[in-house]
């Protein structure tokens, strides 16, 4: 029977499709251009030279040109567009979230994908796999005459969903910036380079330092666990006690997800009542300036503040984050030393309040970290909140976040405990590309959905300040108020803050407001480029513990002897250098601080190292639980020894 039809014209027809799904991105943004020709349209014809040769492949290889064809000829001619069309969709999408394509970062952080997924993606990604689906159709059919017909409504159903994509999107509300891509780069080429430079950047990482280490560098050769030492600080606190403390202060310390210290007004923000909660906080607290995030994101941000290190391994990052696979439970067998341990040794309950389900591997990494206990949704849910908690990005909700926090406070005022305790907080509310859900309270005209989250979120702390300075808490507690990282520089957060002195860079200024009503602190304090590798030293600076084993390698920010004259964050392979004037990649460190910067840039490598071959800090617990065994210790004394 003669063939009436030739699906090969399908065939073309998808990857025109293709075409116009990433074109409608680029749309809006050359819309926004000026001159007659933008430069961001000339950009946009690689890709469409690059779909072009790829479909050209395709028909080349096509198996319908001959009369026999083997199985691998019609594998690569039919995977080819599903691949193609999967990819573009990827790349388009991640124009639209954040005016490029997808990065080495994006990647490392691939476990938080679920927080950016949208109607948009899902209609992309149903048009690419049905389309990819009639295909497969049409070249396996042979009723011919059926595949014609329904060629011709498939291309006309295909057509109004496309149509009904571009006026969607071309009708959104929010404004994406400038698009921001090299002339040379195109969605498949862009895509593998990314892999490339990931996977080299992996085996990077964990190579042997080149350098010996000296001066202020604490490292010991040839130890098994050469950063361990037995002090915290150098010199004593400068700041002048209010009363000698009877008994043990508590602790509470709320690591904001994702917040620059440029958005919050205290420290210079231009957005007027933004933040009027943390505004009030910082006003009766010390406010720590030119203080900078040592790494991102949320995992190596938050174990790396806990355990003053620079963590080798985030969340997603090319099949070996925590996040991926079995990778969580080799993960955890690492040993740090870490303050929910020292702050159990000294005879404090220590708690962590997550929003995440158990389901998330950030509770896994948390709990390594040897809190006694850490909350997940479903025990703060069940505990605190009657089973009637409200969500955000399937995640416990900012509100009720602190809600659980107050109720918990108020239960232990009540039961009158005596054993201090030290908190630590992390919400949800803030991360990157979500908006406030619907009903809630947003910025100005509500367009910015940065500026939207981090006015909820002030509005849901402020709930929780006015309960902790109306308690008892207030006389003995310190609280700090600080960020896991800084604020990802996705769109939004670029346009709120377009005009300052800022670098797109994942590393930026953070907040740290330091309450504690046992010391009178200044109204600020100049941190000089320090970071948050310094977080753990610093805070048990302020509670006077100073004789005890661990491995941090950051120093407090009141010691008045550094490291180095300039702080260093590490994310991953891309190491910056921080100022108070700012941040710096390493190509562009000033000479003067070269030599110093790359010895601490192999400093953090051989962390890195380190790391792997689990020799940062030796496993306490079997040492004390031997030494019990052997001499009949109690509990408190075998905790004692851990100190000396």
């Amino acid at each position: 029977m003669r063939r009436i039809f030739d699906p090969r014209l399908l065939y073309v027809a998808y990857f025109f499709g293709v075409a116009g799904i990433f074109l409608t991105v680029f749309a809006k943004y050359c819309a926004r251009a000026q001159g007659p020709l933008p430069p961001e349209m000339i950009k946009g014809l690689l890709p469409l030279v690059e779909l072009a040769v790829l479909g050209g492949l395709g028909v080349i290889i096509s198996p319908m040109r001959r009369a026999r064809s083997s199985m691998w000829r019609w594998g690569i001619y039919l995977i080819l567009p599903l691949v193609i069309g999967i990819v573009y969709v990827a790349q388009s999408y991640s124009l639209y979230l954040s005016n490029s394509y997808i990065t080495v970062l994006a990647m490392e952080n691939s476990a938080e994908s679920r927080l950016t997924t949208t109607w948009l993606l899902r209609v992309m990604v149903g048009a690419v796999v049905l389309g990819w689906a009639f295909l497969l159709f049409s070249h396996t059919s042979r009723r011919y005459r059926e595949v014609r017909q329904m060629s011709r409504l498939f291309v006309g159903g295909w057509a109004i969903v496309l149509v009904g994509y571009l006026v969607a999107f071309l009708a959104s509300s929010h404004e994406r910036g400038v698009i921001s891509l090299q002339k040379n780069q195109a969605p498949l080429l862009s895509l593998l380079r990314t892999t490339y430079i990931l996977a080299e950047r992996r085996m990077d990482e964990f190579r042997p330092a080149a350098s010996e280490f000296d001066g202020d560098i604490y490292f010991v050769k040839g130890n098994e666990f050469p950063f361990k030492k037995n002090y915290i600080y150098s010199n004593a606190l400068p700041f002048e006690k209010i009363v000698q403390v009877k008994k043990k202060r508590n602790v509470i310390v709320i690591f904001t997800e994702g917040m620059s210290a440029r958005l919050i007004n205290a420290y210079g923000g231009r957005h007027p009542g933004l933040t009027p909660n943390i505004d009030a906080l910082l006003a009766r607290s010390m406010r720590v300036d030119n203080y900078y995030n040592h790494t991102a994101a949320t995992y190596r941000g938050l174990q790396g503040q806990m355990a003053s290190g620079y963590p080798g391994t985030g969340g997603a990052q090319s099949g070996s984050g925590w996040d991926e696979g079995e990778n969580s439970q080799s993960l955890a067998r690492i040993h740090y030393r870490t303050l929910p341990q020292i702050f159990r040794e000294r005879g404090y309950d220590t708690y962590f309040f997550s929003p995440h389900h158990d389901s998330v591997q950030l509770n896994t990494m948390l709990r390594s970290l040897e809190f006694d206990q850490v909350y997940s949704f479903d025990s703060l849910n069940n505990e605190f909140l009657q089973g009637k908690a409200t969500l955000t990005a399937g995640s416990l909700s900012d509100k009720d976040l602190f809600r659980s926090l107050n109720v918990m406070l108020e239960s232990r005022a009540q039961a009158a405990s005596g054993k201090p305790f030290f908190i630590g907080l992390y919400d949800i509310g803030t991360h990157a590309f979500l908006d406030v859900p619907e009903g809630y309270e947003k910025y100005g005209d509500g367009k910015n959905s940065v500026l939207n989250r981090m006015h909820n979120y002030d509005r849901q702390l402020g709930q929780f300040l006015s309960y902790f300075f109306s308690s008892k808490y207030a006389k003995d507690t310190i609280l700090i108020f600080t960020a896991d990282h800084a604020t990802y520089p996705e769109p939004p957060f670029v346009d709120a803050v377009r005009g300052e002195n800022y670098q797109p860079y994942f590393v930026d200024r953070i907040p740290l407001a330091i309450y504690d009503p046992a010391h009178v602190l200044p109204q600020t304090f100049d941190a000089d480029g320090r970071s948050s590798i310094d977080f753990a030293p610093t805070l048990l600076h302020l509670l006077g513990v100073q004789k005890v084993a661990n491995s941090f390698i950051g120093r407090s920010i009141f010691d008045a002897k550094r490291i180095v004259p300039f702080g260093v964050a590490a994310i991953g392979g891309d190491i910056f250098m921080t100022t108070r004037d700012g941040v710096v990649m390493e190509p562009g460190v000033p000479l003067g601080d070269k030599e110093q910067f790359l010895k601490y840039a192999d400093y953090i490598r051989t962390y890195y190292t380190l790391e792997k071959e689990n020799r940062i800090f030796p496993d306490e617990r079997v040492r004390i639980a031997h030494a019990q065994g052997q001499d009949g210790d109690s509990s408190e004394h075998g905790a004692s020894a851990a100190l000396r």
